[in-house]
């Protein structure tokens, strides 16, 4: 709850260091955030801070799958080939159901629609370390006349290298007329501090202390499950069709009973109790009892985690207060079953949607009432894929976890000659997309405006993956796209279509504080070179068909926000009035 602050803390506070960003939570999504101010803060000086009650970054799994539309936000911030190195494709789930029922089915992988086109199977804590580093490289330190600070490896010290202070919890704050004071206590001294700040973004999870302190809702139920989950070795006592490499494996003959692989070649079991050992501590034997239930022989091995839990599906009413000043996200603002691996991906681009409106906000490129509705905007855009999220996945739970005659139903129609030739094809192809997130849309954004006709995509959707070429190099628009900065676009097939582009540059010019690249895509082969402006980059389409299918349009204007979602679309002439509304 909020804490009321003592005069000597006040004063205090006055003294002490004043943030722009403070950030409750230093798993994925408070370290997203962290590095969306940290990629900024080299030109724009943003001052932010993430405190974690923690001793130090995780050691655990947690949440193992990394999505499509992750992977090109790990593209825009230059991770994903780290990523793609640690991590492996899962491309193949097999379903036992018994009495020698079995199938196997390719996950449909996206090909041409993005560059990463299938999930990837990434522990969280490197997802964490990931991130980590990567805040530890883009830091500036504005306290020292914007230097770069030491940076180490190991150890508690290195730990408080970059703007991330562990063993700190948020114990309160109080908000004021033009800023947030947040009390901060040391877990091991138990001293307090107060630090002022301009904006407080709660990514401190399922008991977060910023959503009580807000008093939201967060309504939902409780799952009457109870599961297993244990990480180890797994020893094969005979030759198994099963458990290869990028394949996952489930069993359907009397319960839920998961095997997920890690590149290590150790596995994660995740398994529903039987109701008579609900409430009980699990043991390695209860584990071993079910995987004897299979029908190859397995021997649990070198055992490195093992946990109960329980599930709920929960969501706030809003994603922020109604002065816009403190906000939550992730864990902190929607809980639900792991189905579809959507979690941590949910709070990464939570924090990917937020981080570059606060940046707006802080460097005065938004004027008082264009600030007002980018952060409001957060709210209505993530509220609603939170609330979908949440529908979805209880669906898909209630479907994995059935038990009695709805459980023995649904695993005939699975392994009956319908469902192996049709439904499970179906749904192969059909979950990919919906789990990968590049779908997700904020059409009904109030800064998603302009249609262009004939496009196949509209204001509010994530641009579109296209192959492009420039001086005989193969590129693409994430090539355009990637780094912290708005993009505009010329679609353009003749020298008329690129008449309005001194004046779009001009009216554009309010956006350039925040990093403007712009660029024209010449179709049906037209060489823009010559009619471009020197400051505008000029490419050319690789592949006419393929983008006549993907953009539908051979001329048009088009600004894409730095988290390459689709702001404007139109003409050239119209995008002035747009820009005025993000800057007034």
């Amino acid at each position: 709850a909020s804490v009321t602050l003592s005069d000597k803390e006040r004063a205090m506070a006055a003294t002490d260091l004043d943030l722009d960003v403070l950030i409750a939570g230093a798993g994925p999504t408070g370290l997203m955030l962290a590095n969306e101010m940290a990629r900024r803060s080299s030109t724009s000086a943003i001052r932010y801070q993430v405190v974690d009650a923690a001793p130090g970054p995780s050691t655990h799994t947690k949440a193992m799958a990394v999505q499509v539309r992750t992977l090109e936000v790990y593209d825009d911030l230059g991770l994903v080939d780290k990523a793609l190195e640690e991590g492996f494709k899962m491309n193949k789930f097999s379903v036992y159901g018994g009495e020698g029922k079995q199938l196997s089915a390719e996950l449909g992988a996206l090909n041409g629609l993005s560059p990463y086109p299938t999930m990837l199977v990434y522990p969280q804590f490197q997802n964490e370390a990931l991130l980590l580093e990567s805040i530890r490289q883009n830091h500036w330190d504005t306290a020292k006349g914007g230097r770069r600070r030491a940076r180490g490896r190991g150890g508690k010290g290195s730990q408080q290298d970059a703007p991330i202070t562990y063993h700190t919890k948020l114990v309160g704050f109080e908000k004021k007329a033009d800023h947030v004071e947040a009390r901060l206590q040391d877990t091991e001294t138990m001293q307090t501090r107060v630090v002022r700040t301009k904006f407080l973004v709660g990514c401190d999870g399922a008991h977060s202390a910023v959503r009580h302190g807000l008093n939201l809702g967060f309504g939902g139920k409780k799952y009457p499950q109870e599961f297993v989950l244990l990480d180890c070795e797994l020893e094969k006592e005979e030759p198994c069709d099963f458990l290869k490499p990028g394949e996952a494996f489930a069993s359907m003959e009397h319960a839920m009973f998961v095997i997920f692989p890690y590149k290590d070649g150790s596995y994660r079991l995740i398994m529903s109790r039987a109701a008579d050992k609900e409430g009980a501590e699990p043991t390695l034997d209860e584990v071993q009892a079910s995987c004897d239930l299979l029908p190859f022989k397995l021997q649990i091995k070198a055992p490195r985690w093992l946990t109960q839990f329980s599930l709920h599906a929960r969501s706030v009413d809003q994603y922020s207060d109604s002065d816009h000043r403190v906000f939550v996200a992730g864990d902190a603002a929607h809980i639900h079953s792991p189905v579809g691996g959507q979690g941590m991906n949910t709070g990464l681009q939570d924090s990917y949607n937020l981080g570059w409106k606060l940046a707006m906000v802080i460097n005065g490129t938004a004027g008082p009432k264009a600030s007002a509705m980018l952060l409001s905007s957060y709210n209505d855009e993530r509220h609603r894929v939170g609330k979908k999220l949440l529908e979805r996945t209880d669906n898909g739970f209630s479907v994995v976890t059935a038990r009695g005659w709805t459980f023995r139903i649904m695993r005939s129609l699975i392994f009956s000659f319908l469902g192996k030739r049709l439904l499970i094809p179906m749904f192969m192809t059909a979950v990919p997309k919906w789990v990968s997130q590049i779908f997700i849309t904020y059409r009904r954004s109030k800064i998603s405006v302009g249609h262009l006709p004939r496009a196949t995509f509209k204001a509010g959707d994530r641009l579109p993956f296209v192959k492009l070429t420039k001086g005989g190099e193969e590129l693409s628009t994430f090539d355009i796209l990637r780094g912290p900065h708005f993009t505009l676009l010329f679609v353009a097939r003749s020298e008329e279509d690129l008449q309005d582009v001194p004046a779009a540059l001009e009216s554009s010019e309010p956006l350039q504080g925040e990093g403007l690249t712009c660029a024209v895509l010449a179709v049906d082969g037209f060489d823009g070179s010559s009619s471009a402006p020197d400051t505008v980059q000029v490419y050319s389409v690789a592949d006419a068909p393929a983008f006549a299918k993907t953009f539908g349009i051979l001329s048009g204007t088009i600004l894409v926000r730095p988290d390459n979602y689709v702001g404007f679309m139109g003409n050239a002439k119209d995008l002035g009035s747009y820009v005025k509304m993000l800057t007034n």
